[in-house]
């Protein structure tokens, strides 16, 4: 078994147009630019052919699986037709790899285009881009570290490490949280929504419901704000489902105080706040 790898790249024209793939006459992808698609194939000799969705010209080209397992196929819009180019590889790239978890994330549940998860894998994406809302990243539910829903850079709700959804409570599978801090200020406006994650490598993502000046008594706030409740809802759901399943499988012969430790790690890394840490610590000890 090999792996095909195809990748469209930059070109000067027709980059918004697709580029139609064939593998033994059957269409198997359709590319934009900078997209990759991968697909596995049993050892043998294949007719490959890309072609644009307005011009069917194209040429025929054979590829052979069985050397070195796999075959990256560059196409670029050439002046009148695709040009393609065939390498064969033994390894296969981190980018590569990436491409091809995002092939195989099928999304189970989602709110609007804003949040996708896969309950089978225990995966999670957020789409990018204003239009094609394409998917660059796959996470899992073990990279959440913790979560907060801000308004204007003001936390409103937390949820994830150190935090049960601090300043209000969740409500059944994908419920509504009703925070004690929404609603104590008078500001009539919001400018900026949004939901960051910080995962436990440092890094922080962010999913943006509203990026200018709304008002709060507006449809479109309520709006944003019940996608906010249920995004947090479901990212806390995640963060129980994975400590849940870690506590009862893998960490049953640990001790608080292993616990302790391994929390006081990640707070001289920076990945905690002093205060996650206290509050996760005084959970551990049950005091």
């Amino acid at each position: 078994m090999g792996k095909i790898i195809i990748k469209r790249l930059p070109a000067m024209l027709g980059s918004a147009v697709k580029m139609n793939c064939f593998i033994g006459g059957s269409e198997i992808c359709k590319l934009k630019e900078n997209e990759t698609f991968v697909i596995n194939y049993k050892e043998g000799i294949y007719r490959f052919e890309c072609k644009l969705s307005y011009n069917p010209m194209s040429d025929v080209y054979k590829i052979d699986v069985s050397k070195n397992k796999n075959v990256e196929i560059d196409v670029k819009q050439g002046f009148w037709k695709p040009s393609v180019e065939i390498y064969y590889t033994s390894e296969v790239s981190d980018e590569i790899k990436n491409a091809e978890k995002i092939n195989d994330f099928k999304p189970t549940k989602s709110v609007d285009e804003y949040l996708y998860i896969d309950e089978m894998k225990k995966e999670w994406a957020i789409p990018e881009g204003t239009f094609s809302k394409k998917i660059k990243n796959i996470y899992s539910y073990s990279d959440i570290l913790n979560f907060e829903l801000l308004e204007d850079g003001n936390s409103l709700i937390k949820g994830g490490l150190g935090n049960a959804i601090i300043g209000g409570t969740l409500f059944g599978d994908v419920g509504a949280i009703v925070g004690s801090n929404f609603g104590k200020k008078q500001i009539s406006t919001c400018n900026l929504l949004q939901i960051k994650i910080r995962l436990k490598n440092i890094e922080n993502i962010y999913i943006n419901l509203i990026s200018n000046n709304i008002k709060k008594d507006s449809m479109l706030y309520k709006y944003a704000f019940q996608k906010a409740q249920k995004i947090m809802s479901l990212f806390q759901i995640m963060y129980n489902d994975n400590n849940s399943y870690n506590t009862n499988k893998f960490n049953t012969n640990i001790s608080p105080a292993d616990e302790i430790k391994k929390y006081k790690e990640l707070l001289d890394s920076g990945a905690i706040t002093q205060d996650e840490y206290d509050a996760k610590k005084k959970e551990l000890l049950d005091l």
